[in-house]
């Protein structure tokens, strides 16, 4: 669960920051940053909300990042 949603158990897609991209709490710039995603590393793209996705890093770390500095690495299903 990721602060009351349930993340499906079947990604969405992948895909690469175009930039080092901040992970947040919640969807939007002013919430918690988690973390950090490095410019072209791959991640899992579970669902995309107003702009926002909700992804996974190889490492285990999960929230939202903005979907506008995301590049699919196939297609994302939204």
């Amino acid at each position: 669960m990721l602060d009351g949603m349930t993340i499906p158990n079947c990604a969405k897609g992948t895909a690469r920051p175009t930039v080092n991209l901040n992970v947040r709490a919640e969807p939007g710039p002013q919430y918690a940053k988690l973390g950090m995603i490095p410019q072209g590393e791959t991640v899992t793209v579970w669902a995309v909300v107003n702009g926002w996705a909700i992804v996974q890093t190889a490492s285990g770390l999960t929230g939202w990042a903005s979907r506008a500095y995301l590049a699919p690495v196939g297609a994302l299903v939204a």
